[in-house]
């Protein structure tokens, strides 16, 4: 006989943004260049897509992030687009600067953006109620 769910969902499982991978594949490339803005689509593997629009601008840099969420219960679909701030920190080996994105609820630097818990905003790990587990807890 197997065990209730407890409902807890691991980082692994869930939409995300991550600094590290939206650099690699080229969404703060011109950032070094010049200012201006990019637009690109990004999908994950359960069929969700989302606009990500990159702005680098003298007064800061920022990401649109423009998407729909669909509630499971009722069918309502809701459309999403707002801000996400992104700060640069001169790295500590003196070679560049570190990426960090603010939260758009709890206002803390991140590197990772999680949409858990049916929640329609992108935030940061420490910004959920319930708390979002790695696979080996």
């Amino acid at each position: 006989m197997g065990r209730y769910s407890t409902g807890a969902q691991t980082v692994n499982a869930i939409q995300r943004l991550e600094i590290s991978k939206l650099k690699a594949m080229g969404y703060f490339d011109f950032f070094k260049k010049c200012y201006g803005n990019h637009t690109q689509r990004l999908s994950w593997n359960n069929g969700s897509n989302i606009n990500i629009e990159t702005h680098h601008t003298k007064d800061g840099s920022y990401l649109i992030l423009d998407y729909s969420v669909t509630d499971n219960r009722t069918g309502v679909k809701t459309v999403m687009n707002y801000k996400v701030q992104i700060e640069f920190k001169p790295s500590n080996l003196g070679k560049g600067n570190v990426l960090y994105f603010i939260c758009p609820v709890s206002f803390k630097r991140c590197r990772i953006l999680y949409r858990a818990y049916g929640c329609l905003y992108f935030k940061a790990r420490e910004a959920y109620k319930y708390r979002l587990y790695y696979k080996a807890q």
